[in-house]
């Protein structure tokens, strides 16, 4: 899963296979336009009921030597999400090792799918994820002052960022007509309400998007000049991907577009030069999906 927290029913019969915009100034994208969902929530301000048109899946996947967090940290996020998530009356499908997850007390509830248990070795994009460990990337919200305190990528939790995409569309792919949302174990409390409004906007947002997605506070981010402890990486992430949602028919187009932005930042990351930025993360990669392809992708919130 994916640490976007900085600062800041029984088993189911389920198979899955292995308005107006404001625009802000943020950094190396320029203008950038953040859509603006009011109209449409105001139409469905009613609590959200027992609902079978969404389906959400929780990722976790225990790396050894996490250097990131403790597994005590992803126990209490998960119980405080998985007490969060019950209120929806909808399936929460557990990938990865759906055993740990469902051991996290408040959490046994979560359903078990055939094909749903996950090692690195299944994952995809392992070339991918060693480019960015090949250059010395530390996290991306490290520094440039003190690189001593910075915390190094490590290829397993890049390897499954990088698949977070992979993983829904190959879970929307068996659920057409879903609303399917990835939640990330790690997820902070003071985000549950973004999830309500992704929910919402996903459910009832008249155009026709292809993913929703939440993004950073901009007056955090526009205060950090440069990323992942590398001076040369001074594009800031726009899109935050602790939580997703599209519907399952368009699974197979944001996975065909994810992987070609993917390629495209890895064969620049690759070239080695002094001047190119030779970090990333799935957010970088969404971010590009955002930047190149604003149409396909709404930001419903911080």
């Amino acid at each position: 899963d994916h640490y976007c927290s900085r600062k800041n029913q029984q088993k189911q019969d389920v198979n899955i296979r292995k308005g107006s915009s404001t625009s802000l100034e943020v950094g190396g994208f320029g203008s950038v336009n953040f859509q603006d969902n009011s109209s449409i929530l105001d139409h469905h301000t009613d609590p959200i009921p027992n609902n079978s048109s969404i389906l959400f899946a929780v990722f976790y996947l225990p790396i050894e030597n996490n250097m990131k967090h403790p597994l005590q940290f992803y126990q209490r996020r998960m119980q405080q999400t998985c007490t969060f998530l019950r209120r929806f009356g909808a399936p929460v499908i557990a990938l990865g090792n759906p055993g740990a997850l469902r051991s996290i007390p408040g959490c046994d509830w979560l359903s078990e799918v055939d094909g749903g248990t996950y090692t690195i070795s299944d994952l995809r994009h392992a070339n991918v994820s060693s480019i960015p460990i090949k250059h010395s990337c530390s996290k991306k919200f490290s520094g440039t002052k003190d690189k001593s305190k910075n915390v190094p990528l490590q290829r397993e939790i890049l390897q499954i960022w990088l698949n977070k995409i992979d993983i829904l569309a190959d879970l929307a792919d068996s659920h057409q007509e879903k609303l399917v949302i990835w939640i990330d174990a790690g997820l902070p409390q003071n985000r549950h309400p973004t999830v309500e409004k992704l929910v919402e906007v996903g459910l009832h947002d008249p155009r026709n998007q292809s993913m929703w997605v939440s993004t950073y506070d901009s007056e955090k981010i526009k205060k950090i000049r440069t990323w992942f402890g590398n001076e040369q990486c001074t594009t800031p992430p726009v899109v935050s991907a602790c939580m997703l949602a599209f519907r399952g028919h368009a699974g197979k187009r944001v996975r065909d577009v994810y992987r070609q932005k993917m390629a495209e930042i890895a064969r620049s990351a690759d070239e080695g030069s002094d001047d190119v930025c030779s970090c990333f993360d799935e957010e970088s990669v969404l971010s590009k999906m955002y930047r190149d392809m604003p149409s396909e992708i709404s930001i419903v919130g911080v």
